[in-house]
């Protein structure tokens, strides 16, 4: 066992476990930003079970039923990720099969930490390695798509900037024509006055 004392190694365990459902809830609220939703019971009520299931955890490590507290953690963050998610795809808004894909990878790491379950317990590390990805990689597909979304809005900008200068050439242009015009139309009238004055004189 890669640590100096049982102690730390209940402690390193505890502290993952908080880490991971924390990013799971981290990313639940980014995608109620994403998709347009108001965080309302259900994401309050998600916060309170998490402080609950730490805890839960932290006290029965050490017994089998520990397992459950742990398990909640994981899964009930994924499935609100999961029912958000699926919700944007059904209404078809932009970017949410970016999310999706960061999801289903998540899910390939899962299935990962799984065989490692199953294969190689003793890899205490690389489960909790995995652990960490599975939940960090939905979040990077949050991340991706945020990036996504700020280079689109970029373009856009940078599409619209050159339609105000387009905008603005135009308009000098024309008032341009118009000053023009009007020292034309200034010049004749003088030319006219003069000739008329002149004409006044002579009669």
């Amino acid at each position: 066992m890669p640590f100096a004392s049982f102690t730390t190694y209940v402690v390193f365990s505890v502290l993952t476990a908080a880490l991971a459902g924390m990013i799971g809830l981290w990313a639940v609220r980014a995608l109620y930003d994403l998709f347009y939703v108001r965080p309302g019971r259900v994401y309050a009520a998600l916060w309170v079970a998490y402080g609950g299931l730490v805890l839960l955890y932290a006290v029965f490590y050490l017994h089998p039923a520990g397992i459950l507290p742990f398990v909640l953690l994981l899964v009930l963050p994924l499935v609100e990720q999961l029912r958000l998610t699926g919700r944007a795809l059904r209404q078809r808004q932009r970017g949410a099969g970016i999310v999706a894909s960061g999801f289903a990878a998540g899910l390939l790491v899962t299935l990962a930490y799984a065989g490692v379950v199953v294969l190689l317990p003793e890899e205490f590390v690389l489960r909790q390695l995995l652990t960490a990805c599975s939940f960090a990689l939905p979040a990077l597909g949050i991340s991706l798509h945020l990036a996504r979304e700020f280079a689109l809005d970029a373009q856009l900008l940078q599409v619209k900037l050159g339609e105000v200068e387009q905008l603005s050439a135009q308009t000098l242009a024309q008032e341009q024509e118009k000053q023009a015009l009007l020292a034309a139309q200034n010049e004749t009238l003088e030319t006219q006055v003069a000739e008329r004055t002149g004409e006044l004189q002579r009669s």
